[in-house]
């Protein structure tokens, strides 16, 4: 009887001990997983990239870049679900502060996969700041757009060229002296996402222009897609701010009647 009870022992000691095992190492595992989510640019070489396209070419969706202060003269392209986050601190040793600066004369960020985030940083000087392609789902917010230079009618801090069905969702941003802050082009079906506040500030022609073909004309356009935004050239405070572009009937033969879409929440002072 003592011999048969110490077998059922020795048992559940067994099975506590690898389950216990089993349990550590996959907290292990899933610290180790956590740690190497997370990539670290920092432009004077103390963290994993001193360049924010390699770290994005180094990684993988899901992967969350932090790109701490300095100023990347790069054109990136984003083809991968991951989140590009900004820290306005320098990392190790240096004495960069403020939003991490992306600048180049081009189009300076490029989103050409679903599920992105681009969040906290000074996007400059490119003709194009950040141009959505055709995607799903983007994330942009808490991101100054600044142009220092003289500007045209070409120049635009955001791009959107939408799909049928989008969730877009551009939010706590500041579009200042661009030419246009943000123009959107093709189709709109249904759902859209949302473009609130934000501030559009100083920009020289337009704040927002688009040119959109609707395929289902059952869908209010426009309904709760700008929202509580700040806006220098709303000439009357309390009152909605009118929104003018084009709205194309036939994609075919290009025609367009003008149209305009509201913010009815617009803010009287900045966001």
């Amino acid at each position: 009887m003592k011999k048969t009870n110490r077998i059922i022992f020795l048992g559940i000691f067994l099975v506590l001990s690898l389950f216990f095992n089993a349990s550590i190492s996959a907290q292990i595992s899933h610290k180790n997983r956590t740690i190497s989510d997370v990539i670290i640019v920092d432009n004077e070489g103390d963290g994993d990239y001193t360049t924010i396209q390699s770290a994005i070419d180094n990684s993988s969706s899901g992967n969350i870049i932090k790109v701490y202060s300095g100023t990347y003269n790069e054109e990136l392209i984003i083809e991968k679900s991951i989140q590009l986050i900004g820290i306005d601190e320098e990392y190790g040793s240096g004495t960069d502060e403020g939003k991490p600066i992306v600048c180049n004369s081009g189009t300076v960020i490029q989103v050409i996969s679903n599920d992105v985030e681009i969040n906290g940083f000074e996007i400059t000087q490119g003709r194009t700041g950040i141009l959505i392609n055709r995607v799903e789902s983007v994330i942009l917010k808490n991101n100054l757009f600044i142009r220092y230079d003289q500007v045209d009618n070409h120049d635009w801090a955001i791009e959107i060229w939408t799909i049928d069905d989008m969730n877009l969702q551009v939010e706590s941003n500041e579009i200042r002296n661009y030419g246009k802050a943000i123009v959107i082009y093709n189709t709109i079906k249904q759902n859209f996402g949302a473009i609130k506040n934000n501030n559009f500030i100083d920009n020289s022609f337009e704040d927002i222009s688009y040119e959109i073909y609707i395929k289902n004309l059952k869908y209010n356009v426009g309904k709760n897609l700008f929202m509580e935004n700040y806006w220098s050239k709303k000439y009357f405070s309390s009152c909605p701010k009118f929104i003018s572009g084009s709205l194309i009937l036939s994609s075919i033969h290009m025609i367009k009647i003008p149209w305009f879409i509201l913010d009815t929440t617009p803010f009287d002072s900045p966001n």
